[in-house]
């Protein structure tokens, strides 16, 4: 039977979104439904739930140590050198990543000899932009001697902690006894909290200059050492003459 195609007419539409043309003979439905966008329903599914922010605050990843080792062990075989790029792709505080404080101190960290991550900030070591005095940007802490010298300073403040146990206990000693690296966390926390790296740093520099007005020394009027605690930082020393039995006079 001949017919003359010439009178047939196939209309095609194109379905907004779809991914081929589809004559309207088969309903409008996808020759190929894998093809389509929305599948054969033709219908927009619901938008997906909004995922939950990051936490703020995420720990890196642990690294290698040997196997005698404690957790921010003081001996020198157990503090593991890390990449300096290590600082930027795992910050312990996701603030100083955001407002380029983790930057600064990748940046600054180039002049040092080695790096280390301990359990709440990276060390870097032989190298301070305070000169000979321990400072910390984002969530580095720059100390100026080297590695040997830091762990016998850790050493140092432990012992002078455990000999303060028989006369303050030890919620005392942890509370009064010198601690440097939780002092220096503090800060790395106080970065984090600001917008910029640059407004923390114009902040913190007005409150060592308030400090050095008011009283004569950059750290016991400053608000942000006195909040990372100026016993940790060794800005104030206990000693047995300042401990005090309760209900009689301190002694002089």
């Amino acid at each position: 039977m001949n017919r003359d195609h010439s009178q047939v007419k196939i209309h095609f539409r194109y379905t907004a979104y779809g991914s081929t043309y589809r004559p309207s003979r088969y309903g409008g439905k996808p020759l190929n439904c894998s093809m389509s966008r929305y599948g054969c329903g033709g219908s927009k599914p619901p938008a997906p739930p909004t995922p939950l922010p990051p936490p703020p605050w995420l720990p890196p990843p642990p690294v290698f140590v040997p196997s005698d080792c404690r957790m921010d062990d003081a001996r020198v075989s157990c503090m593991t050198d890390v990449p300096r790029s290590r600082i930027l792709d795992h910050p312990f505080n996701a603030g100083n990543r955001k407002n380029g404080a983790n930057d600064l101190a990748y940046w600054y960290a180039g002049n040092s000899e080695s790096c280390t991550q301990r359990s709440q900030q990276y060390v870097c070591f032989g190298a301070s932009p305070a000169g000979d005095q321990p400072i910390t940007i984002g969530d580095v802490h720059f100390y100026p001697d080297g590695k040997r010298q830091f762990g016998d300073r850790l050493e140092n403040e432990a012992d002078k902690r455990a000999a303060m146990l028989p006369l303050v206990g030890a919620e005392g000693a942890e509370e009064l006894g010198p601690n440097i690296e939780r002092h220096e966390a503090v800060h790395s926390r106080q970065w984090a909290s600001s917008a910029s790296a640059t407004a923390f740093a114009l902040k913190y520099f007005r409150e060592v200059a308030a400090s050095e007005y008011s009283v004569g020394t950059p750290a016991h009027a400053n608000r942000y050492e006195v909040e990372a605690n100026l016993w940790w930082g060794g800005y104030l020393r206990w000693s047995p003459a300042q401990f005090v039995i309760p209900g009689e006079e301190p002694k002089s």
